[in-house]
């Protein structure tokens, strides 16, 4: 097959132009791997942030590189050391980030929605109570507080006509006040809808499908044997986490029990669209209720400084196996997990105490650009965890044209030279591959058209 001199010189100038991406490419992804912060550094800050506080547990930062997520930091730390990342601990209330989640599955699969009444799943309720929607329920405007029972054996249906026999705080949706009970609504509605228990819901659709085999309730037989923590509330220890009461007294709201890593690896997952919808995470990181301070509600999670550098969006937790707090910041795609065994409520809450050090200890100092490729057009089969795998669906595409070839160079010409702003070395290296690009087609042509002299001589 003959070449013309055109079709030689976008060969060569393809060629070198696809070298010169992929090196610039790999050399960026493993500078961004490592955009937070070096492990050797975060430890030293760890250690830093940790003293002069009660914070006795485990510590996960992870950042999501494109990929997968690189554990930046999983260690013990605090007071006492020796809780590792496979260490059970009592989640508190970031277990309604769980519920949330179970929520939002039941409405992908069309079996509820936000803005049913609570009427359609929940039997007796009140005259005043007719107005609540699914949705309140998520945002705590529902109107609805009650303490927490001190009967721990109550049944469902004891705790759920106490719940809505109770005197409003306010007209349903006009609003805000935080509600556990709104939550043990929410495990109900999960029963009624889904016709199955709420722990079995949660292990068929959350815990099995991402493999968290140390994720679960109290007195679940498959954790009775997994090293837990003894909780300690308030100076008084009630033991190992796996052992706590359990019921419907705190159902829905709190009593998730499971470790630093899969604790990770449940949000490293939601985060990257692995369990509920794009449209549904939006819907957590979002305005749902204005509390002032730049704080906000979205459905089920905490949001803080909306729309700027930076925002985190995430959960606390507090219970009687401790503290702990689940915070993440899009801007640069940091993961914190913290995970404490003790705490005083309203005095000392050393998980998240630590969480506030470190996030001042390292702000995100910069928005980065829009991404090359949206999440939108890319498929997240799984996520990666340590020794755990991530693969991206392969994007295929159609032969190239003539035209399309010519289009291709021309972006990827732009993509490097837009590169080379952020960096002087990039720049000079731009110059010297766009320089040998030029001097090998003045060669080739050359050569050409001397061959092509030469023939008209004879």
């Amino acid at each position: 097959m003959k070449f013309s001199r055109l079709n030689m010189m976008l060969v060569i100038l393809l060629v070198s132009l696809n070298f010169s991406s992929n090196f610039l490419a790999s050399e960026t992804e493993s500078e961004d791997a490592n955009k937070f912060v070096p492990e050797q550094t975060l430890s030293a800050s760890i250690d830093k942030a940790t003293t002069n506080t009660n914070f006795n547990g485990t510590v996960v930062i992870s950042q999501n590189t494109g990929n997968s997520y690189n554990v930046l930091y999983e260690d013990a730390a605090g007071t006492k050391g020796g809780y590792d990342a496979d260490t059970l601990y009592d989640i508190g209330s970031v277990s309604k980030l769980y519920t949330t989640t179970a929520i939002m599955l039941l409405e992908e699969d069309g079996l509820l929605n936000y803005d049913d009444s609570i009427t359609k799943y929940l039997d007796n309720v009140p005259s005043d109570k007719q107005d609540v929607t699914i949705k309140m329920l998520l945002t705590h405007t529902s109107g609805i507080y009650v303490d927490e029972n001190e009967d721990h054996e109550v049944t469902k249906d004891q705790e759920v006509n106490r719940i809505l026999s109770s005197e409003l705080n306010f007209e349903p949706g006009s609003n805000y006040i935080y509600s556990n009970a709104g939550f043990t609504l929410l495990a109900a509605i999960i029963e009624s809808a889904s016709g199955v228990e709420f722990e079995q819901y949660l292990t068929d659709k959350i815990f099995e499908p991402l493999n968290l085999e140390k994720t679960g309730f109290p007195n679940s037989d498959y954790l009775h044997d997994i090293p837990a923590v003894n909780g300690t509330l308030d100076g008084v220890n009630y033991g190992p986490v796996n052992n706590l009461d359990y019921g419907w007294y705190s159902k829905g709201y709190t009593d998730i029990v499971s470790t630093p890593r899969e604790i990770t690896y449940f949000f490293q997952a939601l985060i990257s669209g692995n369990v509920v919808s794009y449209d549904n995470l939006e819907l957590m990181n979002s305005n749902q209720m204005d509390l002032g301070n730049d704080r906000y509600r979205g459905y089920g999670a905490e949001v803080k400084g909306l729309d700027s550098l930076s925002q985190t969006v995430g959960h606390a937790g507090v219970w009687y196996g401790g503290n702990t707090a689940v915070y993440y910041r899009p801007a640069d795609e940091v993961l914190f997990v913290l995970t404490c065994d003790e705490l005083v409520v309203g005095v000392d809450l050393p998980a998240i105490e630590v969480y506030n050090t470190l996030s001042t200890m390292y702000p995100v100092t910069s928005l980065d650009e829009e991404p090359i490729i949206s999440r939108e057009e890319i498929n997240v089969s799984d996520t990666s965890y340590k020794g755990q795998t991530n693969s991206r669906n392969d994007i295929t595409v159609d032969p190239l044209s003539k035209e399309s070839t010519l289009s291709a160079m021309f972006d990827q010409l732009i993509n490097l030279i837009t590169l080379s702003f952020s960096d002087p070395t990039r720049a000079l290296m731009i110059i010297c591959v766009i320089a040998i690009i030029i001097i090998i087609s003045i060669l080739v042509i050359r050569r050409k058209r001397w061959h092509y002299l030469n023939k008209v001589k004879k």
